[in-house]
């Protein structure tokens, strides 16, 4: 059950009548996905069939949008998502709660999921519970199956390499997301109940940092935008949006959206905006003479070499 703004405010405020004047902290200020990163979010389906590709705007009151040329064929339990920086390629893990797991590669324009492999270990499909999926800067992918293994994946072949075992004081655990932070090199996780902590991928060490308590919702995937914004689905019955500032979670942890009805997803990635190729900028009384700054540069330095000595000499001379 979700309790609308309205009411999660007038209750406190009406205590704080009664109870005398107090000082009241702020609500978190919303964040905004900067203006040309796109999201994106695949249905879940219980059993494989046709299902929709939507553009997420996560702070609308009307947070997904159908792309056009959905629904399209797709396999059940699509479980988590993951953009690739180094190819502009986005894949998505289905049948993650079954087994064999499978790896899907999804494009947006046309819409379409493509089978690449099972997950297997190079001869067994792995077991189930395929879950938490991230690419790197660098094209290495992480994936999380049975539970409480880390292993790499390769996004061609559907093989994985287990790294470790997920670990939180020497106890197994598990996450429902992981994400690589290119601002801080740091890999931040989630638990189910919106448990965050930092995740050392050599190793499978969760270190906690903080409760988000999110009571009831349960979180599924989660993506960073481009100005290092960490955005995450949650599920009550239907999905909501939430985001956060990984620097100060609690302080910053806010609900974008409530939830809304008939958005039934496990899966959130970003395509972040594409950055600007520099110009070069060529002096305009330059164009036609084919010298570049640096010629120029060398020239008038040379030039200025010549005029010292000269005048050098011609004090010597007059000594």
């Amino acid at each position: 059950m979700s309790i609308s703004p309205a009411t999660r405010w007038s209750l406190p405020l009406a205590l704080a009548v009664l109870a005398g004047p107090v000082v009241l902290a702020a609500p978190a200020v919303a964040a905004t996905l900067p203006a040309d990163d796109e999201m994106f979010s695949v249905e879940y389906l219980e059993e494989g069939s046709t299902g929709s590709i939507w553009q997420v705007s996560p702070d609308s009151p009307t947070p997904i949008t159908e792309v056009a040329g959905s629904p399209v064929a797709m396999p059940a339990e699509i479980v988590d998502s993951a953009y690739d920086p180094t190819t502009g390629a986005a894949y998505v893990i289905g049948n993650g709660y079954s087994t064999p797991c499978t790896l899907w590669s999804v494009t947006v324009d046309p819409p379409a999921l493509t089978f690449i492999a099972n997950i297997t270990d190079g001869t067994d499909p792995v077991v189930p519970d395929c879950n938490a999926f991230d690419i790197l800067p660098n094209g290495t992918a992480y994936v999380t199956h049975g539970a409480t293994t880390l292993a790499t994946i390769n996004l061609a072949t559907g093989i994985v390499t287990d790294v470790a075992e997920l670990t939180n004081e020497e106890q197994s655990a598990s996450v429902s997301w992981i994400k690589y932070d290119p601002a801080t090199d740091t890999t931040f996780a989630m638990g189910n109940g919106g448990e965050f902590y930092e995740l050392d991928l050599a190793t499978g060490i969760l270190t906690f940092l903080t409760d988000l308590e999110l009571d009831e919702a349960a979180t599924y995937d989660a993506d960073i935008d481009s100005a290092g914004t960490i955005w995450f689905q949650a599920w009550g019955f239907w999905v909501s949006t939430w985001s956060f500032d990984p620097a100060d979670p609690v302080a910053t942890v806010t609900q974008e959206s409530e939830e809304f009805e008939g958005w039934g997803s496990d899966t959130l990635w970003i395509m972040p905006a594409e950055a600007e190729e520099e110009s070069v900028v060529t002096d305009p009384e330059l164009a036609d003479t084919g010298a570049t700054d640096g010629a120029v540069l060398l020239f008038g330095s040379l030039a200025l070499m010549t005029l010292g000595a000269a005048l050098v000499l011609r004090r010597r001379a007059a000594a």
